[in-house]
């Protein structure tokens, strides 16, 4: 019983934990709530994404901790937002550099 509550006790820290890195990962900072609205989508698979943490930790590590396929874009051809856009359409419209 005891091994089966630290078990529980780790994956739900786990969730919280993995809160802040897939964040950082994305660019979003303090200001991650201005993002949530307009990119209610990303912040579902974000959160699908906590709740299977080790599966996509496991995934991740087998990659070698490869670059978010997201991005946060904070300027979008002159004009100020709050988007996630995938990295490769950031670079492909020249938001980002490669």
């Amino acid at each position: 019983m005891k091994f089966a509550g630290t078990v529980v006790f780790t994956y739900v820290v786990g969730v919280f934990a993995s809160f802040l890195p897939y964040h950082w990962r994305a660019g979003l900072d303090k200001n991650w709530r201005e993002f949530v609205l307009g990119n209610i989508t990303w912040f579902l698979m974000l959160f699908g994404k906590q709740i299977a943490w080790p599966a996509v930790f496991i995934y991740w590590a087998i990659k070698g901790f490869p670059k978010s396929p997201w991005v946060a874009i904070y300027n979008y051809k002159g004009h100020e937002v709050r988007r996630m856009m995938r990295r490769d359409q950031a670079i492909t419209e020249g938001v980002l550099t490669a």
